[in-house]
């Protein structure tokens, strides 16, 4: 059933995956962030975050990916120095 609702998987530990973002030297600020099965093979994560300088995609991706995330939609803000 919580697959049919589109919950977090078991093994997922959301607050660890949001500190490895946070201690990027990019990132500012996490603004939202939603992780949820899609079914019994897909993970899916949407991050919105503010960032600073360059920012990088790749690097969250592969914390997701060493989570088991395995699709992810991440937008960026980029906010004035």
């Amino acid at each position: 059933m919580r697959s049919l609702l589109g919950g977090v998987p078991h093994e997922i530990n959301i607050p660890e995956i949001r500190n490895e973002i946070l201690i990027l030297d990019f990132v500012d600020k996490i603004i939202d962030f939603h992780v949820w099965e899609e079914g019994p093979n897909t993970v899916m994560a949407s991050c919105h975050l503010d960032v600073k300088g360059e920012a990088s995609t790749s690097l969250i991706q592969t914390i997701f990916s060493v989570h088991g995330i395995t699709h992810s939609t991440i937008q960026f803000n980029h906010c004035k120095a």
